[in-house]
């Protein structure tokens, strides 16, 4: 037990720094994007259709998340007086807190199990105090930190490619069936989690190879069954978290290409990006190079050992070239890599010590990820507190009158949730089924049930058209809303105001604002996502969330 207490440390601080600050931003259901999507396919598989509209993504994690929402509806009949998975929708409707919260501890539990597993691995390849910093570098490292609290894809599949290692690094001292099997399962995991991990297909036929020339069996290493199992169990894997793929391959050849042709903010060379931005300010730079120096020193002194375990790490990188967006959360499969590779070269260096041992090796571990600990640390502390978006949505409960028309210029995720007319939810709802989108409609009846029943004031929408420079009714006419709510912050883009609005925004004047402070220029955002907390450089910024003012038409413009 006592030799166990350095692990168990280890552990609780991955959990405390992943859960600490998980209910940021709700209600707001666009805190962080895609969470919502990967919520609403989850619902609609357990709810409407088992079988998913399209395979953008993957859909491994999505039916984990079904099983479980099945289980917390279960508990919810049981307990109280709901009626099983239907009223799940309207939960969702009405008051999605706790399915967000489910999602993102769900997506927690994958990052901590993904700490013990990279210090599993350089347990077995390099001893127990390579391990043991191996998996104190996984837990504090900044960016797996950060979007472990997010119920999103790029933390599940990061935990079963680092899996699949595990078993693959296995293979040189137990080259045995099962190793293999299960080392291809878990690919097959994380491909249907997120497409990426087919690259494990090639890290397995390298790591392969290499024990075959270390055996002398190069003559009949793709003869071998052991190197069949792994691919058809890593076929198995897929086909048993993406069904439908193997149902519709026209339609999986369709949607993969979505995220080859996925464009963002050009970069030039997304390569260095990565390097310079995403893995510079997600492991700090004493783990970014001593990562890069501990994988080219395996490759040059032990490439066997790097054909176990790196291969992946390497061909990743030539794949993020080619992909014409750079969003930081792509770079998270690479992590697990740089933190084993980091303690290869702690471990180098420990043994090395002679001045002071132990307060030396305290000294280096502290070096390599006391960057990445104090990010998440800052993270989190803004994480807990409350969001603008949420802030302005009960302002302006207090402020606008009911039946108050709005313009929203604030993007999709920036704006606040405010509550709009039953003639907005229908008009949603008829278009969702225009679509054949039954399961939407429903949602959109719920939302509008749920908002006639809360008491609360209710405004009518309009909607900006950036080719006219007007804003524009439901049912199409040009029109002056008598409110504008506007956001601003470090993500320029995606805040920018559309064409012809600052002209059209001289016949407002201003009200009221609920400032976050995301502006200063410490602040930098991954520009391509919408999540209104910078990446680095957090001085001056109080709150998550976009800067928002209401502005009022002026009496003369009325």
């Amino acid at each position: 037990m006592r030799n166990a207490l350095p692990l168990i440390a280890v552990l609780l601080l991955s959990a405390a720094l992943r859960l600490w600050g998980i209910a940021f931003g709700l209600p707001h259901t666009e805190a962080r994007p895609d969470e919502s999507t990967v919520i609403y396919i989850a619902l609609r598989a357990l709810v409407f259709d088992f079988h998913p509209a399209s395979l953008v993504y993957p859909t491994g994690y999505t039916y984990l998340l079904s099983g479980i929402y099945a289980v917390y509806g279960f508990l919810s009949q049981y307990f109280s007086s709901g009626a099983g998975a239907q009223p799940l929708l309207r939960e969702y409707a009405c008051s999605p807190s706790a399915l967000f919260l489910i999602n993102r501890l769900l997506a927690a539990a994958f990052g901590v199990a993904t700490v013990y597993v990279v210090y599993k691995t350089a347990l077995e390849w390099l001893g127990r105090r390579a391990g043991l910093a191996a998996g104190f570098f996984m837990a504090c490292c900044y960016l797996h930190v950060r979007d472990s609290h997010f119920g999103t894809l790029d933390v599940p599949m990061a935990f079963f490619i680092s899996a699949s290692v595990l078993f693959i690094a296995r293979w040189r001292n137990a080259p045995t069936v099962f190793n293999y099997v299960c080392a291809g399962l878990l690919a097959g995991f994380a491909t249907g989690t997120k497409y990426a991990g087919i690259l494990l297909a090639a890290h397995g036929l390298a790591s392969h190879l290499a024990l075959a020339a270390s055996r002398q069996e190069l003559p009949r290493f793709l003869r071998d069954r052991r190197l069949w199992l792994f691919q058809f169990a890593l076929l198995a894997g897929f086909f048993i978290s993406t069904p439908d793929a193997f149902l519709d391959f026209r339609q999986l050849s369709a949607d993969f290409s979505y995220h080859k042709n996925l464009h963002g903010v050009m970069h030039g060379s997304n390569l260095w990006h990565h390097i310079a931005f995403s893995l510079n300010y997600g492991l700090g730079l004493p783990m970014l190079l001593a990562g890069f120096a501990g994988m080219l020193w395996c490759a040059l002194k032990k490439w066997r050992e790097f054909l176990a375990i790196f291969p992946f790490a390497v061909i990743y990188f030539a794949a993020a070239d080619k992909v014409s967006s750079g969003y930081v959360r792509y770079a998270i499969p690479l992590l697990p890599f740089f933190c084993l590779a980091s303690a290869m070269v702690y471990e180098e260096l420990a043994v090395r010590v002679v001045w002071k041992p132990r307060l030396s090796r305290v000294f280096l571990l502290l070096l390599l990820c006391m960057l990445p600990l104090y990010n998440s640390l800052r993270l989190d502390s803004l994480m807990c507190r409350p969001d603008t978006r949420n802030e302005a949505a009960l302002a302006a409960e207090k402020l606008l009158p009911d039946g108050a028309t709005v313009g929203m210029l604030c993007g999709l995720y920036g704006c606040p949730l405010l509550t709009w007319d039953a003639g907005f939810y229908a008009a949603r709802g008829a278009q969702a089924l225009k679509q054949d989108n039954v399961f939407k409609a429903g949602l959109y009846s719920a939302l509008d049930s749920c908002r006639a029943s809360a008491g609360v004031p209710r405004y009518s929408k309009a909607d900006y058209d950036a080719a006219t420079g007007s804003f524009y009714s439901l049912s199409g006419k040009p029109m002056r809303p008598e409110w504008v709510v506007v956001a601003a912050s470090g993500l320029k883009n995606i805040d920018a105001l559309p064409p012809g609005a600052g002209t059209l925004l001289r016949e407002y004047e201003p009200v009221f604002s609920i400032e976050g402070g995301g502006r200063s220029a410490q602040a930098l955002y991954d520009q391509e996502d919408a999540f209104y907390l910078p990446y680095s450089g957090f001085a001056g910024v109080s709150a998550p969330g976009p800067d928002l003012s209401f502005l009022r038409l002026r009496r003369a413009q009325r």
